[in-house]
């Protein structure tokens, strides 16, 4: 089974913070696809090539939104299971191998999870981040977001 993760991003500064808890998974997924939604200079994408050569990078040639550019790295992929990820979302080590073994014990086809985020970086300023549990709620949900 190949997996991936998706990731959009406005790549400003420091949009890869979190790259390396992706690539030090435990089951590292088998391709990483971060999808820049903002028009780039050439230049800047040879740099960020240069800088993450484990990484596949898609650029848009200008600003389609969160939803179209996922869909579009969903489309530049064939993986069978796919992980997203935010440039803001730090990854436990054990992630990726966590989630693949829920979807094999459980024969489930999306998995999801509540989220602990932190607001501007204040460690005292913490929420959490929760989804529906239920498939009446869960198919309303993706009705209005992804």
């Amino acid at each position: 089974m190949r997996s991936a993760v998706i990731m959009p991003t406005l790549a400003r500064d420091g949009w890869d913070r979190f790259v390396p808890d992706l690539l030090a998974q435990s089951r590292p997924a088998d391709e990483i696809i971060i999808v820049v939604d903002r028009p780039l200079p050439e230049a800047e994408q040879q740099q960020m090539t240069a800088q993450w050569p484990q990484l596949r990078f898609l650029f848009n040639p200008a600003n389609i939104g969160i939803t179209r550019s996922l869909n579009r790295a969903l489309g530049a992929t064939e993986a069978d299971i796919i992980f997203r990820a935010d440039d803001d979302d730090m990854c436990l080590p054990r992630r990726f191998e966590r989630q693949i073994e829920l979807l094999t014990e459980s024969g489930a086809d999306f998995v999801t999870s509540w989220a602990e985020g932190v607001a501007d970086g204040d460690e005292a300023n913490r929420y959490l981040i929760r989804c529906p549990v239920d498939d009446a709620a869960i198919r309303a949900a993706l009705m209005r977001r992804n």
